[in-house]
């Protein structure tokens, strides 16, 4: 196997930045015939592997590394979390000085972390390589190994399911796998890769929601349908839709749609709030986008849900402007939806479709419209919430619902449990009411620019049309979807 460093050493390089989450391997990974290896950390000290024969010196002063390459030729010392002491001026200083002296010796520096952390003095100097993660064939091998030892059959889904999974991460996963289902169990592994995503904090891992949840929608549910094989682990599909965006009242079922999506697709749900990843210093939220879109693209097949979009990137349109940075962070994962993650499907919902860019909305596959649900709908919705709150509410009452949100119908069930149907019935105040002029522009709007979502969605009504109001929906008085 060709080391991912050979190009480098062969070309003289005198310092490397060995981005690597597995440090126990990176010897291994990186050893070539071309140069002589040893190791440094600031607990044992140097390492060196002559003739595979380790040679141990006990030197732990994080500046010794300039006597040690020195004296050698022709050699590669891997220092271990360096980048602790890269601020520290005297290191900084003895590594310039020592890479004129290493690169006449043919000698190489290269710096092992998990964390990129390079000072602007030494910037220039180092040349940084990303050992990748462990690919379907190497995760094969590791299963292999340990399906030999208990006389358990592979499973290729669960080598799948590791992608993103580091070699250390993916054999225990395969082990607690083999302990908890006495085989190789693909959830078990997914469940791991959760943990990824809670230990960044950067984005939240959610339970999908079955799709007999969703009440009404039927043709945007029909439009899911019709991609779900594309989607699956097998597919063989050229072309994977990579996403839709989903404009409509508040309260009518977007977000509910979005999580119900993940179980169609048979793939885990991770959420990203971008608002979240603003942060107040330079860079900051430019880099937290960044390492979001390395957890989903490390993470696999998923679907990204983002709600009500035009919170973090309404201002975008104004970024330059202003000095926001909804601008660059947009365009940072407008680049990486297209170019990086195409095993990601993103549910993203807006209530105020005019706050987002052009550029932003033309990448999705499908623009869908949700309308307050037809009285069909209204009923699919009582039969839920019956279920959910176990209520015995008349389906009749879908026709007196009539404009209700699912989210005002669900919040009706409720109240009827304790004040009755009529009383609870008389104290909403739908927002087909509040905000009828709102709602009929966004319906404007939606006439032939948006795909319907609902079977049957109701016709805006001609008296509004006469008046000219802002598109956005007030979310003072936001309900939850559904």
């Amino acid at each position: 196997m060709v080391s991912p460093i050979e190009n480098e050493l062969r070309a003289g390089y005198p310092l490397l930045y060995i981005h690597t989450h597995e440090p126990h391997a990176v010897y291994r990974k990186l050893q070539t015939n071309i140069k002589s290896f040893s190791e440094w950390n600031n607990i044992t000290g140097f390492t060196a592997y002559p003739n595979t024969t380790e040679i141990h010196n006990t030197n732990t002063a994080p500046n010794a590394f300039l006597e040690w390459l020195s004296i050698k030729t022709n050699h590669v010392l891997l220092a271990h979390n360096l980048h602790f002491y890269l601020q520290d001026p005297e290191i900084i200083q003895s590594i310039i000085l020592g890479t004129a002296i290493w690169k006449r010796q043919g000698n190489t520096l290269a710096v092992v972390s998990p964390v990129i952390s390079i000072p602007p003095e030494l910037d220039k100097f180092f040349h940084l390589v990303a050992i990748p993660l462990p690919d379907e064939d190497q995760l094969t091998t590791i299963q292999r190994n340990l399906a030999r030892s208990y006389n358990i059959p592979l499973n290729n889904n669960a080598v799948k399911a590791a992608m993103g999974l580091t070699e250390f991460e993916a054999e225990t996963a395969f082990a607690l796998s083999l302990v908890k289902s006495s085989c190789f169990d693909p959830n078990v592994i997914i469940d791991i890769k959760a943990q990824m995503i809670r230990k960044s904090g950067k984005m939240q891992f959610w339970p999908p929601v079955p799709i007999e949840h969703v009440g009404g929608l039927d043709l945007l549910k029909s439009w899911l349908n019709a991609r779900r094989e594309a989607l699956l682990p097998a597919s063989t599909t050229k072309y994977k839709p990579k996403g839709i965006l989903i404009v409509g009242v508040p309260g009518t079922g977007k977000s509910l749609i979005s999580k119900a999506t993940a179980s169609i697709f048979q793939r885990p749900l991770l959420n990203l709030n971008l608002s979240a990843l603003k942060g107040s210093l330079v860079g900051q939220s430019e880099q937290n986008i960044l390492d979001a879109c390395r957890l989903i693209k490390a993470f696999g097949p998923c679907v990204v849900w983002c709600d009500e979009i035009e919170k973090a990137l309404g201002s975008a349109k104004s970024s330059h402007a202003t000095g926001d940075t909804s601008g660059s962070m947009l365009g940072i994962l407008l680049t990486q939806m297209q170019e990086s993650l195409d095993d990601a499907f993103f549910c993203v919902t807006a209530n105020a479709i005019d706050m987002l860019p052009s550029e932003f909305i033309r990448r999705f596959d499908a623009v869908f419209f949700v309308d307050i649900p037809n009285v069909d709908e209204r009923r699919q919705i009582l039969e839920i919430m019956n279920k959910k709150y176990e209520t015995t509410i008349d389906p009749q009452w879908a026709e007196k619902l009539e404009n209700y949100t699912g989210s005002e119908i669900e919040q009706f069930v409720k109240d009827s449990i304790f004040d009755g149907p009529q009383a609870a019935y008389d104290s909403i105040v739908p927002l087909a009411k509040s905000m009828r002029e709102q709602i009929a522009e966004l319906r404007t709007w939606a006439s032939g620019r948006a795909r319907p979502a609902n079977t049957k969605p109701q016709p805006p009504s001609p008296k509004t049309y006469t008046r000219s109001v802002i598109l956005s929906l007030s979310t003072d008085t936001k309900e939850n979807d559904r």
